[in-house]
């Protein structure tokens, strides 16, 4: 019986070549058949699949650090919620010149004007120190917070001239 003619998918030299072949050499080039297959199998899916597993490993450590670092800075957030100031409904022009003169800072007369609920203010001779504390308090006490700022530094050292705009 030919064996050939049952292998098809085989070519033709090769079924040949089997057919002469003794058994200790159909042995060994099944070994060397199976040694094939597991050298393409352990290159092709054993290395693949291992140096996946060890960058999803590191990528789930990775992604465990973005997650703690993203609830710090939520639950820093919330906390920084609860304790902002309740904005205060008193007039916004009155709370900017009692921060200012709480601090010594002198408001010349005329240099402070209400427009569109935005308070505008002219220092021209102010102590940076004093200013700062000023912006503080206001933003911490009645919700203002600078949104437009000229600060120009004046021979004095310490001292500048301020036209600050304040908004709720």
């Amino acid at each position: 019986m030919n064996v050939g003619v049952h292998r098809q998918w085989i070519p033709a030299a090769f079924a040949t070549a089997w057919d002469r072949a003794s058994l200790r050499e159909r042995r060994l080039a099944m070994v060397a058949a199976a040694v094939v297959a597991i050298a393409l199998g352990w290159a092709l899916l054993w290395q693949p699949l291992k140096s996946d597993i060890e960058r999803t490993r590191e990528e789930r450590v990775r992604v465990s650090t973005l997650l703690a670092l993203t609830r710090t800075s939520l639950d820093e957030g919330a906390g920084l919620a609860r304790g902002s100031p309740k904005v205060n409904a008193s007039n916004p022009r009155d709370a900017v010149a009692r921060a200012f003169a709480d601090r010594g800072l002198r408001i010349p007369a005329g240099a402070i004007d209400l427009r569109d609920n935005r308070v505008h203010v002219v220092l021209p001779d102010a102590r940076f120190d004093a200013l700062i504390a000023a912006l503080d308090s206001l933003a911490r006490d009645d919700g203002l917070r600078p949104v437009e700022a000229s600060l120009t530094a004046r021979v004095e050292p310490g001292t500048l001239r301020a036209e600050l705009t304040f908004a709720r």
